[in-house]
């Protein structure tokens, strides 16, 4: 499935379009897009075409994360940004004392989804799982009916060929008449068995796994470990616990949240609670080259079509 959608963007990128090639944009237009590696792959696409449709254009695609797209666009090193819609606080104060103003433009939607080692046998979380083990209430994995020690390894979840349907609910043994789980002292570290990992502030779906699991009332626990998009997968060992873009689970192990699969499907019909909507980012005034591009971002039949054939939601 996955490889009929890569086919299917390459010949997209050679399908002719009336109108939008036909725009005169200037000669030697350069257009450098920056941003979060979740779009990465919408955007060297969007960009070929419209290479294909100008021949004379020259638009480049980086990334880097969101914050850093949106400063370069604010400071002049990028013409557009990528990223996760919603403008992050310290962003918006960074272009109101530039004198600077974005609009964003909405592309596609995408899930974000919780992920394990292929060994650790817990299938489906909740919600209130989640938040509770991302927070640090809850510390073991026997707290949510899974003892890692006397599990076997299930076998690896394809994402790609397994999200296309609401899985049934799991069926987790859970102790109802827990206690809440507190903080052990240095001298037990055993009991601290589940390893919470997540990324830095400015990389992969922090912002929106933050939002959606935890929202405004807790802050993810200080006991997690913090990394990179380049150190996530090595950190994801037997006990730990992540979280990703749907396009991102490689080798790791899909959870299913309160039962539901984070597939195209669910995110479309919004039964997935966990999603993210990604973006275009553009400074105002806005240049007739960079418009003609975001244009493309938006059309129904290229920058639409090509999120579709990625496994996205497009906007359109």
């Amino acid at each position: 499935m996955n490889l009929c959608r890569t086919l299917l963007a390459g010949l997209i990128t050679l399908m002719p379009t009336a109108g939008l090639a036909d725009i005169r944009v200037p000669d030697s237009t350069h257009v450098e897009i920056r941003g979060s590696l979740a779009m990465g792959s919408v955007a060297r696409l969007v960009a070929e075409r419209y290479m294909h449709d100008h021949p004379d254009a020259v638009v480049t695609v980086a990334g880097g994360g969101t914050r850093r797209g949106l400063k370069s666009l604010i400071v002049g090193t990028g013409d557009l940004a990528m990223g996760t819609d919603g403008i992050p606080e310290d962003i918006e104060k960074l272009a109101s004392d530039s004198g600077v103003k974005i609009t964003a433009h909405t592309v596609f939607s995408d899930a974000v989804v919780v992920v394990v080692n292929p060994s650790n046998p817990v299938k489906d979380l909740s919600m209130r799982d989640l938040r509770d083990i991302f927070r640090g209430k809850i510390l073991r994995w026997s707290d949510v009916g899974r003892d890692l020690a006397r599990s076997s390894a299930p076998a690896i979840v394809d994402a790609g060929a397994a999200v296309h349907e609401v899985a049934p609910k799991a069926v987790v043994s859970r102790d109802t008449t827990r206690k809440p789980a507190h903080l052990p002292d240095a001298a037990a570290p055993e009991q601290d068995d589940i390893q919470v990992v997540t990324f830095e502030g400015s990389q992969g779906a922090y912002e929106t796994f933050k939002k959606e699991v935890l929202g405004d009332e807790y802050v993810i626990t200080p006991r997690a470990r913090e990394v990179s998009t380049r150190d996530f997968y090595g950190a994801i060992t037997d006990r730990a616990i992540g979280y990703v873009g749907i396009h991102g689970v490689r080798q790791l192990k899909m959870l299913t949240v309160d039962g539901v699969v984070g597939s195209v499907e669910n995110v479309r019909a919004g039964r997935y609670p966990i999603t993210r909507k990604l973006a275009i980012f553009q400074k105002e005034p806005v240049t007739p080259s960079v418009a003609s591009v975001v244009e493309y971002f938006l059309d129904p039949a290229i920058g639409q079509t090509i999120a579709d054939s990625l496994g996205n939601v497009p906007v359109r």
